[in-house]
């Protein structure tokens, strides 16, 4: 992000976008997945509905390039079916802080809401054409954003080490897990915490790019912090591997799956960890999201 205030700060302005978005998605049922989260170069809110297609109303905004407080918004409608996938760029905004608070940009803003969701409502199963990959590119929208902002995020991207944080009461298997990802194929940033509180107060100040989460802990146990990450829309599509006690049988395989975006079971083999920690960082994030909603 080009811009003269920190990268990952976010305008008052963007509470007029954030509350309009939060009221449509609450009138039509809709699941929150993102809202004013930080995706590199931009702003994005984010929604979806489960049915014979999964369908999602995507909203991004970044700052104009070079003009502060001035924003430009996009809106995406998209659909899958977890193997195909198809999106629509229905319409564009711009708008600026102080413009932002007027009853003619609300009432656009609404209006473009409702245009996108009816979009993201009418495809088919037959325009589902694209194909998910595990090593999935960028999305076809960031062609329309300036290259400027785009080489910047692009070299940020690459630069940037994953912080992985693992969340268990044992400082023994702690430091295990910490040393296996720091032996593993890609640099990696790691954090710990000794149970869900701790794990909460950390996400506040660095959000982490996976959970390694142990489910039984004092205080606030492995479940109940699932819950409060899940619930929280800053949060909800951050990608979490369970540690649990022993080996599990199929149904409840089946529900960590729902949950969770995968787990291993103690005793721990660690060239596993090593894997499924490596696998899940490169997996595209709206992969993730698919896995917690199937």
């Amino acid at each position: 992000m080009v811009s003269n205030h920190p990268p990952f700060s976010t305008p008052k302005a963007l509470d007029v976008v954030t509350d309009r978005f939060v009221a449509f998605c609450a009138e039509l049922s809709l699941t929150i997945l993102s809202s004013a989260v930080v995706r590199h170069w931009c702003w994005e809110w984010s929604a979806s509905q489960r049915g014979d297609l999964n369908r999602y109303l995507t909203l991004l905004s970044w700052e104009d390039y070079g003009r502060t407080k001035l924003y430009q918004s996009e809106f995406w409608a998209e659909a899958d079916n977890d193997a195909l996938f198809t999106r629509r760029r229905v319409t564009r905004l711009r708008f600026s802080d102080r413009g932002v608070r007027a009853a003619v940009f609300v009432a656009k803003l609404d209006a473009a809401l409702a245009s996108t969701w009816r979009s993201a409502q009418g495809f088919t199963k037959s325009e589902l054409t694209h194909a998910f990959t595990e090593e999935g590119g960028p999305p076809a929208f960031v062609e329309s954003v300036p290259s400027e902002l785009w080489e910047v995020a692009h070299e940020g991207r690459e630069r940037a080490i994953p912080r992985v944080l693992i969340v268990d009461d044992d400082p023994v298997m702690r430091q295990a897990v910490r040393r296996i990802l720091q032996k593993g194929p890609r640099p990696i940033e790691v954090d710990e915490a000794k149970d869900g509180l701790e794990a909460l107060q950390r996400t506040e100040v660095h959000r982490p790019d996976l959970l390694v989460l142990d489910l039984t802990m004092p205080n606030m146990d492995g479940f109940t912090l699932l819950k409060r990450i899940r619930a929280d829309p800053s949060l909800a599509s951050l990608p979490i591997m369970l540690l649990t006690d022993e080996a599990v049988s199929p149904s409840e395989a089946e529900l960590l799956g729902i949950v969770a975006d995968g787990y291993i079971s103690k005793p721990i083999e660690w060239d596993k960890v090593t894997e499924r920690v490596d696998q899940l960082l490169r997996r595209p994030r709206r992969a993730l999201a698919r896995r917690r909603r199937s």
